[in-house]
């Protein structure tokens, strides 16, 4: 059986033609659920930040050495509700996403050739997971997609934009500040401590919106050039 993903000779600056033995993968339905995830994860953190001010407010009522009970206590109900609706919304975004990436990957190897890409859908996907390697390889695997996405008979000269590393970045700073304050929140004992969680809680909050916003630019930017990709390879079959 011939390998679905197998590279066709193109001359530089040609549309790669159609293979019979591979096809592009219709990624509207992903893209769509993607980006209500992302603007859910926007709302979450806004009640996350709220409600974070909220505790803060609190405990300025408190010696720095009394308890968190009190506190705890008097906003049970609304900690709870948002706990609940962040780990929905955080594994359907984890999976969503987790989609999402496979199915542009999987076109943008159609678009460019097995043998001009370093990274199959399935690690795309799979560095994400793997322990200090997800610290890089996931971008690398992402600047691949948006070349061969975008232009895949010259994908290796063409840069990337700016919001690409901007997406990295802050994705690296969220995930650093959502440690730090789980951590921070899990040894807090007195008011002085559950006031130093709730900050970098607030601040983890903070960077996450914009991370939501820059995926999402990604996410319809990645999206229209696939579209447009495809576009072309029909035109060219029709010819």
């Amino acid at each position: 059986m011939e390998n679905p993903y197998q590279s066709s000779a193109t001359s530089a600056g040609a549309v790669a033609p159609l293979r019979s033995s591979a096809y592009f993968k219709n990624p509207r339905l992903l893209t769509v659920t993607t980006r209500i995830f992302l603007c859910l994860g926007v709302l979450v953190s806004l009640g996350a930040g709220a409600l974070a001010l909220t505790e803060l407010s609190l405990m300025e009522e408190y010696s720095p050495t009394d308890g968190l009970d009190d506190v705890y206590d008097d906003l049970i109900i609304p900690t709870l509700l948002l706990g609940l609706t962040q780990f929905a919304t955080g594994i359907g975004t984890i999976v969503v996403i987790a989609m999402w990436v496979y199915r542009m990957a999987w076109n943008a190897r159609y678009f460019a050739g097995a043998r001009n890409m370093d990274y199959t859908p399935g690690w795309a996907v799979g560095w994400y997971f793997i322990p200090f390697a997800n610290l890089w390889k996931p971008y690398q695997a992402m600047k691949e997609i948006w070349r061969a996405s975008d232009e895949p008979a010259r994908m290796n000269q063409i840069p990337v934009p700016f919001w690409l590393p901007l997406w990295w970045c802050l994705w690296l700073v969220t995930n650093i500040l959502s440690n730090v304050s789980t951590r921070l929140t899990f040894r807090a004992d007195d008011i002085s401590e559950g006031m130093l969680a709730n900050q970098a809680s607030l601040l983890a909050e903070a960077v996450n919106i914009p991370l939501c916003l820059v995926f999402l630019l990604i996410v319809n930017r990645l999206s229209r050039m696939q579209w447009h990709q495809q576009s072309l390879r029909q035109v060219q079959a029709v010819a």
